[in-house]
């Protein structure tokens, strides 16, 4: 694997994985969260559940498991025997039994109440719908299940604290692969894969 981990001079407590490829990164995630949620289960009896995105984190943009989303799949698969994984998505909410289809035929079972969809009328406006959307259905999941221990996606909003995103981690490039740690999340990690 030809990946660089570069401290973010920002924020302490995250940093980056530089790669010449997109696969790569993932690949990183994987075996990382892997170990670091089995340690979260097993040697911590953490509680909470898993929160992950669809787009350009368990698929490509054509909708396929492959070019290093194979490791996330066994990621998906791994940890779901762990702790609930909850899927949460900026898909229309309208799309929720088309999306169900296209994720069972990829591997991705998941029970139909454990699939967020954004609300349809918000979905193609303004970005700030989406990240309140993402914020609500991340204390949902939290106050469900008595934390969250990991949060997966491409984008920031994916797995920052809302107040972020302006804020202290507004400096993260939405093309960056960023491992964090924030207090503000009450002890998620967070893992945001390549844009």
């Amino acid at each position: 694997m030809g990946i660089r981990i570069r401290d973010d001079p920002v924020f302490k407590d995250g940093f980056f994985l530089d790669s010449g490829k997109k696969s790569e990164p993932r690949e990183f995630v994987s075996y990382h969260a892997k170990l670091w949620i089995d340690f979260l289960k097993n040697e911590m009896q953490a509680t909470g559940a898993v929160m992950i995105d669809i787009d350009d984190t368990l698929i490509d943009g054509k909708e396929r498991v492959d070019h290093g989303f194979e490791h996330m799949y066994d990621l998906y698969q791994y940890v779901g025997l762990l702790y609930p994984m909850h899927i949460v998505t900026a898909r229309p909410k309208e799309d929720h039994a088309k999306c169900m289809k296209m994720l069972k035929e990829r591997g991705f079972t998941i029970p139909p109440d454990r699939l967020h969809m954004l609300p349809s009328e918000h979905y193609g406006k303004d970005d700030a719908l989406v990240v309140d959307f993402k914020w609500k259905t991340f204390l949902k999941i939290a106050d469900l299940h008595g934390g969250v221990v990991g949060r997966f996606g491409d984008r920031l909003w994916d797995v920052a604290h809302r107040g972020s995103l302006s804020t202290y981690l507004s400096h993260i490039p939405h093309k960056s692969c960023y491992i964090f740690k924030d207090k503000n999340l009450g002890g998620c990690v967070s893992y945001k894969l390549p844009g």
